[in-house]
C-alpha cells in the first residue's frame, strides 16, 4: 500500500479476516492524498518513518483480550492467549512501539458506548 500511495497511485489491500483467520479478498481505493493505515505491524521499524504522523493506541493485556473475545467469540481465546497475543508482546517489547508515536493514547478505559475517551500518555516532539 505503502510504494502506490507515495507514487500518488490507487492502492490494493486485503483485510485480515479474523473469524476465517485468513486474508480477505482484495479491496482498491483510489489515493486521495491521506493513507490511514491501522495495525500493530504496520509500525514495524522498516516502514514506520514513512508515515507523517504515528499513533500508538494503547490497552492493557485483559481490555486487549477482553475486545479480541467480543469481536471474535469465546471459541477464539486459545488462538488470542496461545498465539496472537505472545507474538504481540514479543513484538511490543522488541520494536518498543510507543516510543516511535508522536502521539500515544492509552484506551484502557474507554467506555462501552458511542463515546470514546481516550488518556494522552505520551509521544516524542513533533519538531
Amino acid at each position: 500500500m505503502l510504494e502506490p500511495h507515495e507514487r500518488g497511485r490507487p492502492i490494493r489491500y486485503r483485510r485480515y479476516d479474523w473469524i476465517a483467520d485468513r486474508l480477505g479478498d482484495w479491496t482498491a481505493a483510489p489515493h486521495d492524498g491521506t493513507l490511514i493505515v491501522e495495525g500493530v505491524y504496520c509500525t514495524h521499524p522498516t516502514i514506520r518513518d514513512r508515515y507523517h504522523f504515528l499513533i500508538w493506541v494503547e490497552a492493557d493485556r485483559a481490555t486487549r483480550l477482553a475486545r479480541g473475545l467480543a469481536r471474535d467469540g469465546e471459541s477464539a481465546r486459545s488462538r488470542w492467549e496461545d498465539t496472537w497475543m505472545p507474538i504481540e508482546d514479543r513484538y511490543r517489547a522488541e520494536h518498543r512501539l510507543n516510543d516511535a508515536a508522536h502521539l500515544v493514547l492509552d484506551s484502557t478505559e474507554t467506555s462501552d458506548g458511542d463515546e470514546l475517551t481516550f488518556r494522552v500518555t505520551g509521544g516524542r516532539r513533533l519538531l
